[in-house]
């Protein structure tokens, strides 16, 4: 039986809500909101209630999203040393430095319109965390891409994309206060070191209090890498991101502990307890998208119950994402928030309809529900999940039915350890219980793993390609309710429809590509030689692997659109169809250039097309020219700035063809 569009009323409002933050991005200014509420009045006053509503909900979006959108900083502050205060939202360490994000409410002891600004300290001390309040001095930048290939992964575009505007090296002598930010809600976020504390402290292996930290705090910076891609290539990586699953694990957990209440009479405050101790758990994790989303429709949920009130899931979600919204309506472009709302929503439209085993036989059908909800959470998300992330797992559906069944056992005894090691009793047998429970997850997922064709790598999928097969999707779902021909025909137009697409869409990328990438200390030639990338670097032997590692990362979605399997290092001396390299010569098809870096001798006489001085040139670029003919110098970007200013200079001056490498990156023409 179909429900009608009146049991989720809120579902129009939402999407037009939507379609107003999307509106808002377009950089119109905030009188545009008067023509849609004179609209809505005119509707209004027409009697036409339930569209104006929805026009006014629209105009709400739009506002909401203009207001809240980043502002530009003031251009007096940039690159001049002010002292700034806020507090620290994210914080990430690396080897050698501190990374975060920090709200900034205080430009020269004056408060200011708040505005994010990242902030990296080149040394581990002062130890600064989540909801301290940091006070220094420093030069600001304005991000800015700085890409040199196609496709290539890049921090400052990530910061930019999620409202980050201004940028700041501090060094620790710079930083003038560090202090707990008061208020309760940052005093409970302050509470996930405790938990991580216990957690570090139980009698729990390494491993497993790893796992731990990322399912119970959110924070998964302690897992290896290689731990992390496991579960990613295998269709866990929700598992270790926190989200419905675990929240409603927390609540089952908590609902059982507390069924005593319950058999006493007092069923009520069972349940007020359990929606308080889930937004205690939403507070301390960080109040992201996915727990809070959980966490309101479990409220509503437990407020039904209360009022033995019917409810729909749909409506439910529906007001978790108009709340989420209203709030942060930059929320919308987070990649966790749309799979998330788009998992649930798939699972209530889905898993109970394609569920095989007949209601009557409830066993059954909660034991097969463990994989219907995994399909249908996989139908929702793997499109979107693919177009993000460029891989699929074929395996996902062996791989959850083990872990999903495992991990309330896993949470349940970790969360009975934790509580009685914050009493001082050391359950050393359940420790080990969940020890046990962990690696039997991590074996399975390497076992799915290691399975030929585990994982579809390279999937890279045209926005509108995207867009028809969530379509095709939907037109599946409504056919799952309804049972109609029509559908049908529909889903087949939409899949010819798609095909045609990708075939008209696909892009074809040349055989060879050359270019010269910008680092402060080294410079790069990339030569794309059809499924293989040479490399060929100024940077010591020894920085070699590291400058591997980093291309491979920095340059990976390059290579997978362009079908690039492998980078090599180019030998000192060799000979290939598409380059031959003697020393710091290389030639290409029809062009010629010489590296000039260090104390490298150059051959007088050497004719080039292009001659790149790098850092560690330290002559005169005059007598340069007279010893190397080339047509053209192109100064890198590692060169000190002064020095490459003054070149810059006396090359003007002559009027000798020349290219900076300072501000972008060069592609041969081929």
């Amino acid at each position: 039986m179909r429900a009608p569009l009146s049991r989720v009323p809120l579902l129009i409002p939402t999407l037009v809500f939507v379609a107003g933050i999307i509106a808002g991005q377009f950089d119109f200014s905030l009188l545009w909101c008067l023509a849609p509420v004179g609209i809505s009045l005119i509707l209004g006053w027409k009697r036409h209630v339930y569209a104006a509503v929805v026009v006014l909900v629209f105009t709400l979006g739009f506002g909401d999203s203009r207001l809240q959108a980043p502002v530009p900083v003031n251009d007096s502050l940039i690159r001049n040393e002010t002292t700034y205060s806020g507090v620290t939202i994210t914080s990430r360490e690396t080897e050698s430095a501190q990374l975060l994000v920090v709200n900034i409410d205080s430009v020269d002891n004056r408060k200011c319109r708040p505005f994010l600004m990242a902030v990296t300290i080149p040394m581990m001390t002062p130890c600064i965390d989540v909801t301290d309040r940091v006070g220094f001095r420093a030069e600001i930048t304005i991000p800015t891409p700085e890409t040199d290939l196609p496709d290539e992964i890049d921090y400052n575009s990530y910061l930019i994309e999620n409202g980050v505007v201004a940028t700041a090296l501090v060094e620790p002598d710079n930083i003038t206060a560090v202090t707990p930010e008061p208020g309760l809600l940052n005093s409970l976020r302050r509470h996930h070191r405790f938990v991580t504390r216990l957690i570090l402290t139980a009698p729990f292996d390494s491993k497993t209090a790893e796992f731990l930290n990322a399912t119970l705090t959110g924070d998964d910076s302690l897992m290896t890498t290689d731990v992390r891609q496991l579960f990613s290539t295998t269709g866990l990586a929700h598992i270790l991101a926190l989200s419905g699953l675990h929240v409603g694990l927390i609540a089952l957990f908590f609902s059982i502990l507390l069924f005593p209440l319950h058999l006493s009479g007092h069923r009520y405050l069972k349940n007020i307890v359990i929606i308080i101790t889930l937004w205690l758990f939403a507070i301390m994790t960080g109040l992201s998208p996915s727990v809070v989303r959980a966490v309101i429709m479990a409220t509503l949920f437990l407020i039904g119950n209360m009022l033995q009130r019917r409810q729909s899931a749909i409506n439910s979600l529906c007001f978790a994402a108009l709340a989420i919204l209203l709030v942060s309506p930059s929320s919308l472009y987070s990649i966790g928030f749309q799979l998330s709302f788009i998992a649930v929503a798939a699972i209530v439209l889905i898993a109970d309809r394609i569920n095989p085993v007949d209601r009557r036989n409830v066993i059954g059908r909660h034991i097969m529900g463990y994989a219907t909800v995994s399909i249908a959470a996989m139908a929702g998300t793997g499109v979107v999940s693919a177009y993000y992330f460029h891989s699929f797992p074929l395996y996902f559906l062996f791989a959850n039915i083990v872990a999903v069944f495992l991990l309330p056992f896993i949470m349940s005894g970790a969360i009975i350890t934790l509580i009685f090691h914050a009493f001082g009793i050391t359950l050393s047998w359940m420790g080990k219980a969940v020890d046990y429970l962990c690696g039997a997850v991590e074996w399975w997922a390497s076992l799915i793993s290691g399975l030929p064709g585990s994982t579809v790598e390279n999937i890279y999928m045209h926005p509108l390609s995207v867009w028809l097969m969530l379509g095709s999707i939907a037109i599946i779902i409504w056919w799952l309710h309804s049972r109609r021909a029509a559908q049908l025909a529909a889903f087949g137009i939409l899949c010819a429809v798609l095909i045609v697409t990708g075939f008209l869409l696909a892009k074809e990328y040349p055989e060879r590509e050359v270019y010269i990438t910008r680092h402060t200390r080294s410079t790069e030639l990339l030569v794309k030689d059809n499924h293989r990338l040479w490399l060929y670097s100024t940077a010591p032997e020894q920085d070699f692997e590291a400058m591997i590692d980093r291309c491979r990362y920095r340059y990976q979605d390059y290579m997978g659109r362009r079908g690039i399997d492998s980078i090599s290092v180019m030998p000192d001396c060799c000979h290939t169809t598409s380059f031959s390299r003697n020393g710091d010569v290389i030639t290409l098809p029809g062009k010629t250039m010489i590296f000039i870096h260090g104390n490298a001798v150059v051959t007088p006489g050497i004719k080039a097309d292009y001659a790149i001085v790098c850092r560690g040139f330290r002559g005169d670029i005059m007598a340069l020219k007279e010893i190397v003919s080339a047509d053209t110098i192109l100064l890198s970007r590692d060169i000190d700035v002064r020095r490459h200013n003054r070149y810059k200079a006396q090359l003007s001056e002559q009027g000798i063809p020349f290219r900076s490498l300072r501000v972008t990156s060069f592609q041969m023409p081929l």
